[in-house]
């Protein structure tokens, strides 16, 4: 594939859907990104704030959305806070984000800091933060994690699957409002868990980072 990806039409791809790729200063791994949405038979499109300011419907035509991870200026503020002033600042944007949220023919995904600015943009609902870790550090290790069952597009085929995922985060804790996770759990929504060695999903460290 040709990573010169701002507007890469998949020529293989039956499935002809338009994915952003939205990156900011400091983000990295777009490009990883882009890979896994191009195997997978999507367009790929990569995006960043000038892109939005300059087009205030681009979002318009994308069918999904996917937040990298990295250190959006360099989490000064906080992990993703920054980011996500930006988006909350500037109305041409914001106005563009919440039409996106609001359709209802759209999947987005976030990873680490993207899902921590999913998070300050309330796309995940009430009741959910991000958080230190109890480690009080910054955790890189590999961990395993098992599929559940649920209605995610993206692990519709993988129920029960457990498999290796690298983690890298200072705030990676998701601390949940009882409500909100009895919430998630009724409707089937918690997509991923830690697991032992044993495949049990658990909670202790080092298994649960």
């Amino acid at each position: 594939y040709n990573f010169n990806y701002k507007h890469f039409i998949n020529p293989i791809s039956n499935i002809n859907r338009n994915v952003g790729i939205i990156r900011e200063e400091g983000s990295n791994s777009d490009r990883e990104m882009a890979a896994a949405f191009l195997h997978a038979g999507h367009n790929v499109i990569d995006i960043n704030t000038f892109d939005l300011i300059k087009n205030e419907k681009l979002l318009d035509n994308f069918d999904g959305l996917a937040f990298v991870g990295g250190f959006s200026y360099a989490d000064v503020l906080g992990s993703s806070k920054g980011w996500a002033s930006v988006i909350n600042n500037n109305q041409t944007i914001k106005k563009q984000f919440n039409r996106f949220f609001i359709r209802d023919n759209t999947f987005s995904i976030g990873v680490c800091n993207g899902c921590q600015l999913m998070i300050q943009l309330g796309w995940l609902g009430e009741g959910i933060s991000m958080n230190k870790n109890d480690s009080g550090r910054f955790e890189s290790r590999f961990s395993s994690v098992k599929v559940n069952k649920t209605n995610c597009e993206m692990t519709k085929d993988l129920e029960e699957l457990v498999f290796g995922i690298w983690v890298a985060h200072g705030e990676g804790k998701f601390e949940i409002e009882n409500k909100k996770l009895l919430e998630l759990k009724e409707n089937n929504q918690i997509v991923f868990q830690y697991v032992d060695f044993e495949k049990n999903v658990t909670q202790s460290y080092p298994h649960n980072p």
